[in-house]
């Protein structure tokens, strides 16, 4: 028998970000602005989920839901919104917190870029993309790399 007064076990967390197409999902890779984003996640047994969304380092929303039962599993399904200028950090990142403590974290590259007759990046952005940005994109090419074998 449990002891009331030891700490619960840990809760089990299965989630992702996608891209809403139609009535089917995608992992999403580029996200152009007028795409969907959904975060789906599945927590056992239910708690305090919290997702905060930041653009680049900037943190632009927090949210949080407390499940109305405590037994069995909570799924949940939120919808990630962003400006859908290309001004400011190509990078949103998804933070993911359960009961206050960081589960994981995910990264989603905005904007797809457009690429001149001559093979050029059109339209560059003011502003230099930041050292985070760039890794994020260097980890994109890896793993896409990856996956073609």
């Amino acid at each position: 028998m449990p002891d009331p007064a030891s700490p619960a076990s840990p809760a089990r967390v299965r989630w992702r970000v996608y891209v809403v197409e139609g009535q089917r999902l995608r992992r999403q890779v580029l996200v152009r602005p007028t795409e969907k984003l959904v975060l789906l996640a599945v927590v056992t047994p239910p708690t305090r989920l919290t997702v905060e969304l930041y653009r680049g380092d900037r943190l632009r929303d927090r949210q949080e839901w407390t499940p109305p039962h405590r037994d069995g599993e909570a799924v949940f399904a939120v919808r990630l919104g962003r400006s859908a200028t290309l001004l400011g950090s190509a990078r949103l990142r998804c933070r993911l917190l359960i009961d206050g403590r960081e589960v994981g974290q995910q990264t989603v590259l905005l904007g797809a870029p457009v690429i001149d007759a001559q093979g050029r990046l059109a339209g560059l952005p003011a502003g230099a993309p930041s050292e985070a940005t760039r890794l994020a994109y260097v980890r994109l090419l890896e793993e896409t790399a990856r996956a073609d074998g």
